[in-house]
């Protein structure tokens, strides 16, 4: 319990809400030690095949009309599913493109794209708990002792700030968007012959996407951090709204989103909500357990390289 309070004293706290108490280069690298180019590679497979599902489900889409033949029809854009599977999208394409450049630039003058880096080294970046640091040249000292060399910055970078955020609200959102669509509103849904292909995408393998990208990824998850996912949807609500406004009959979501009955609507805005608290903190967990395994496999490979 006392691990516990710990954990949860240190989450509760306002710097937990920035970008500074882990070392930045991180996000370029995977959360196991890999070689870059392996990292590289699955990233680039994992993201073409999602912006792929994403380009070729828009050309199919056909707008749906839902007001019963009068001829209210729904754009692409509009729905949640579209929003959220481009969110996952765009988070996958701008984390490859930022690995792709940073590896190339290394490569510019360090040609390590093969090699799996030391565990002193890659402890360095993947130890939490600190201020903003990064690494510098080779070697390997702090406060006179054997270990990675700290320099301290105030903040991370802003397309670092820009990553992370998209991180956390993909995170949140895509399996969020795959329970809304299997508890709701699949059981209002024709499926006698199972689920369609572009469903199947866009609410099952989305999510399956993400956590294969999860468990690779050295992004942390901070608690505070589910505002952001908070932001992510309030968005999508005023916007449903305002979209609404304009048109009665633009119910996009029967029985969970529908702003000709609020009440119902505003229920499930607090049910969402209390939801995506508890996918925080479950992959926050998530993101705990992965950092224990990671001292587990790779603690005597680190000792053994500082010499302890």
């Amino acid at each position: 319990m006392d691990v516990l309070s710990q954990v949860f004293r240190a989450e509760f706290q306002l710097k937990q809400l920035c970008f500074s108490t882990v070392v930045y280069d991180r996000v370029f690298f995977s959360h196991w030690r890999m070689p870059p180019v392996l990292v590289i590679i699955y990233k680039v497979l994992l993201t073409v095949y999602v912006d792929f599902w994403l380009i070729y489900t828009a050309i199919r889409y056909e707008d749906i009309d839902v007001s019963g033949g009068s001829g209210t029809f729904i754009p692409w854009p509009a729905w949640l599913t579209n929003w959220t599977y481009t969110l996952l999208a765009l988070h996958l394409t701008m984390s490859t493109v930022a690995i792709v450049v940073y590896h190339v630039v290394r490569f510019s003058y360090n040609h390590s794209w093969l090699c799996t880096r030391a565990g002193s080294e890659h402890w360095s970046i993947m130890h939490e708990g600190i201020n903003q640091r990064e690494i510098t040249g080779d070697s390997y000292s702090t406060d006179g002792t054997q270990g990675p060399v700290i320099v301290r910055t105030r903040c991370a970078p802003w397309y670092v700030v820009v990553l992370w955020i998209l991180f956390d609200m993909a995170t949140a959102a895509v399996p969020m968007v795959t329970l809304m669509f299997f508890i709701f509103l699949w059981p209002q849904m024709t499926h006698s012959g199972g689920i369609d292909n572009d469903n199947l995408q866009l609410h099952g393998l989305n999510s399956v996407c993400l956590i294969i990208d999860f468990f690779l990824s050295p992004v942390p998850v901070r608690l505070l951090h589910v505002i952001y996912p908070f932001i992510y949807g309030l968005a999508y609500l005023l916007f449903s709204a305002i979209y609404w406004s304009g048109d009665h009959n633009r119910v996009l979501y029967p029985g969970v989103l529908d702003w000709n009955a609020p009440g119902k609507t505003i229920g499930m805005v607090f049910l969402v909500l209390a939801v995506l608290c508890i996918l925080q903190l479950i992959f926050f967990a998530l993101h705990k357990l992965k950092m224990y395994i990671y001292y587990t496999l790779y603690s005597l490979d680190f000792y053994e390289s500082i010499g302890d």
